[in-house]
């Protein structure tokens, strides 16, 4: 120690630390810089279609310590235009790098809008057109049957353009045995912006089956094509003239035309007087009375008195 005060003086070197700039997670530039040290900012990259505002996370002197900024861009505004049949539809301000969801297309009755073509998926960094046309539309016109055997069956169809005059289909689809065909619906005079259905119906037809007695008319019935035939049963008096004793065409369904059935009084007297009370054997009658050496054919016989169904 001297013979005076002394004093002595120290001092210290700043640590050097890391300075990362990043620009969309990627690495742009990095620095050393001492701790301490004023930080003058670097230039941010130019990006296209955005507007530098800054890095993110920049102090104005370097802390003791590594350091990492980001770069924040503002994105520009673009315009988005719309355009259909070459005339402006629509507009839209659209900041750079959205997601574009394109507005739903137009309408116009009668036409087919073609779509906006190929839209990116976000709005680019500039101003942006989407372009659309209208075409004629082109409908099915269709003359459809039901009834018989048909279900929605398409007899005719063809095509018209919207607006088109239509020539009426008017021929006649073939006839159906126990149906009538009612004829084609009304047929619009121009076709409209939609598939048309012209409906055709076949009816059934409906028959009469008449019952005489003694060449009178007793009873009458309608029936529809197909349908079964109910039984009918005359009585007047001591007569009872039933299913078994009709002449005429025995039918399971009604056929595609007017049934006749008779009976006389004196048929029915004849049929219920025959009986077998003689010793020969089996006696067979038809149904007229005459005496058959055996049932052939089928039908209603008399077999010893009684009525016997040959099928």
């Amino acid at each position: 120690m001297p013979g005076h005060d002394v004093t002595i003086t120290g001092s210290y070197t700043p640590l050097v630390y890391t300075l990362k700039y990043m620009v969309d997670g990627i690495l742009y530039q990095q620095e050393e810089v001492p701790c301490g040290t004023s930080i003058v900012a670097l230039p941010a990259p130019e990006k296209d279609g955005y507007t530098f505002k800054a890095w993110e996370g920049l102090p104005s002197v370097m802390p003791a310590g590594d350091l990492t900024v980001t770069a924040v861009y503002d994105p520009q505004i673009f315009i988005l235009t719309y355009m259909v049949d070459g005339v402006i539809y629509q507009t839209q301000e659209v900041p750079c790098g959205t997601v574009l969801t394109p507005i739903d297309y137009p309408v116009k009755e009668g036409y087919v809008f073609s779509g906006w073509g190929e839209v990116p998926s976000t709005m680019p960094a500039s101003d942006l057109t989407l372009k659309g046309t209208f075409s004629i539309g082109v409908y099915k016109l269709e003359y459809v049957l039901n009834g018989a055997k048909y279900n929605n069956y398409v007899f005719f169809s063809r095509t018209y353009k919207y607006g088109q005059s239509i020539t009426p289909y008017t021929q006649t689809p073939a006839a159906i045995a126990g149906y009538t065909f009612m004829g084609w619906g009304e047929v619009p005079a121009k076709m409209p912006g939609h598939d048309v259905k012209v409906y055709g119906e076949y009816k059934v037809n409906i028959y009469k089956v008449s019952y005489y007695v003694d060449g009178k008319l007793v009873n009458q019935q309608e029936v529809a094509y197909g349908d079964p035939i109910p039984p009918y049963t005359y009585r007047s008096g001591t007569l009872v003239i039933t299913d078994d004793y009709w002449q005429g065409t025995r039918y399971s369904t009604m056929p595609a035309k007017n049934v006749d059935y008779s009976c006389s009084k004196d048929f029915v007297d004849r049929i219920d007087a025959l009986s077998s009370d003689e010793n020969d054997g089996k006696k067979v009658f038809d149904l007229s009375g005459r005496r058959v050496s055996a049932m052939k054919a089928k039908g209603m016989y008399i077999v010893n008195g009684k009525k016997v169904l040959k099928q």
